[in-house]
């Protein structure tokens, strides 16, 4: 899909997600990014990492506060625009930047991990 498509596809699937026109153009743009990573072996970023390998806790974890609002629309992107193979490729291959798993950080009492892209964001959204 091309980026004009992508952006469409997101403008009109955005429902309850408050997302402005800055923020759907970014979702659109990260959306790209997960076609080209399918189609020509594009790097991911970890937030797009985690997105693709369904690893939710990771995605939130990674996720800047337009992507928090936008978790949805992945999902549905992934499942109504990709060959059903998507995560057979995702869990097959070395993608991106290593995710930094929370029982990875040595205390595993928390739910947050401390370098959070934006902490005090997804916090709130976690507790909410």
């Amino acid at each position: 899909m091309k980026l004009e498509e992508i952006r469409e596809y997101v403008e009109n699937n955005k429902d309850d997600s408050d997302l402005a026109p800055d923020e759907l153009d970014h979702v659109a743009m990260c959306m790209e990014h997960i076609c080209k990573w399918y189609y020509e072996d594009y790097p991911l970023g970890s937030f797009l990492t985690a997105v693709v390998r369904n690893d939710l806790i990771n995605a939130v974890l990674q996720a800047d506060a337009t992507n928090l609002k936008a978790l949805k629309l992945y999902a549905w992107f992934l499942t109504w625009n990709l060959p059903a193979d998507w995560r057979e490729k995702a869990n097959s291959e070395k993608l991106g930047y290593p995710i930094k798993h929370v029982e990875d950080e040595g205390d595993t009492s928390h739910s947050m991990r401390s370098d959070a892209i934006d902490e005090e964001n997804t916090w709130k959204i976690m507790h909410s």
